[in-house]
């Protein structure tokens, strides 16, 4: 059984227990910020817990710089012959399956982008493992994990083509955080907190309108904010004009020093292809959580079961956060294993 689960995480202001690399704990530590408390985070950052997972994964089940294109669904009595075929009662042949057509997109080892009709050569271990840039994969059930939105893009198409009541729901289920951006600047030392200052904050003067300490146990320290710009504006001005004006108004926030960081990061999630949709760009931001409910009704047990949904977006309960993401996987694969 494939299962293809992306979990989106956004806020975290929880303890997460998960490894920290093979036989080593992970460990969370605290921020300062205002009341009711201080936010817990994770040593390392979330990527750590990306990490963890990954590790008990077998590698070569994994398949990075890869982009699904098209899922078909194949009833009994249907034969095929798809790269990736293994056989079995559950593998295909003439039993109901799925197949997912892959499309390489770069290489992970050398960064080199995929040409048409060439291969990619991925090199582990001394050896060098050969990988086509057009592949399928056949198997018994698989879990899609994107935005509901992006069902209407055409990131990713369907034979046959899923039912309208379905299309209808994932419509008006918002992704969240999608409309917005965000900004890490990497400073030599934490200069606000030898002023007493905790680094949260909140303003309507400046492209951020929410700041917060950003900074790890150990290493470089850091502020980030959420930009409050709507997605029309922040295209409009531009990256860097949004930077600079952000790196005045930590200034104006927290002292001079702001003005000068050793690095800056951003993102703006509504230029995200596999993020935002085109109504979560359009519709800019709401104002307030949506009211998630998990999957419509009109998408469960499609394909006899064998097409399933996960993403936090899905979720019943905490929609939007890392808690509602792996809410949603759980039961998706309870759905598969029939518990």
């Amino acid at each position: 059984i494939y299962i293809y689960i992306y979990i989106y995480i956004v806020h975290v202001y929880m303890l997460i227990v998960t490894n920290k690399g093979p036989g080593k704990a992970a460990t969370y530590f605290r921020t300062p910020s205002p009341p009711p408390g201080d936010m817990m985070r994770v040593d390392g950052g979330m990527y750590s817990l990306v990490e963890a997972i990954s590790s008990r994964i077998p590698q070569d089940c994994i398949l990075l710089g890869s982009e699904v294109t098209s899922i078909s669904y194949k009833q009994g009595g249907e034969e095929t012959s798809d790269v990736g075929d293994t056989g079995g009662e559950e593998g295909g042949g003439r039993t109901p399956h799925v197949v997912l057509q892959i499309r390489r997109t770069t290489n992970k080892n050398e960064g080199v982008v995929a040409e048409e009709g060439k291969k990619i050569s991925r090199k582990e271990g001394g050896g060098g493992v050969k990988q086509p840039l057009k592949m399928s994969i056949k198997a018994a059930h698989v879990i899609v994990a994107m935005p509901p939105r992006l069902f209407m893009e055409g990131v990713l198409t369907f034979d046959p083509k899923l039912p309208k009541g379905a299309m209808d729901g994932f419509r008006r289920i918002p992704t969240w955080m999608a409309p917005h951006g965000k900004m890490v600047a990497v400073y030599r030392d934490a200069f606000w907190r030898k002023k007493g200052l905790s680094g949260s904050g909140g303003s309507r003067v400046g492209p951020l309108s929410e700041t917060h300490d950003a900074s790890p146990m150990e290493g470089r320290p850091a502020l980030f904010g959420f930009l409050g710009l709507n997605p029309q504006e922040r295209f409009s001005k531009g990256r860097n004009q949004v930077m600079s004006e952000a790196k005045k108004q930590l200034s104006r926030m927290f002292g001079e020093e702001a003005l000068n960081p050793e690095a800056v990061y951003y993102i703006d999630w509504a230029q995200e292809k596999f993020t935002a949709g085109t109504e979560d760009v359009q519709s800019g931001f709401s104002g307030g959580h949506p009211d998630y409910r998990g999957i419509p009704r009109e998408a469960i047990e499609l394909w006899g079961g064998r097409l399933g949904f996960a993403g936090t977006e899905f979720s019943e309960k905490h929609g939007g956060f890392l808690e509602g993401a792996l809410c949603a996987a759980e039961a998706a694969v309870q759905c598969i294993l029939g518990k």
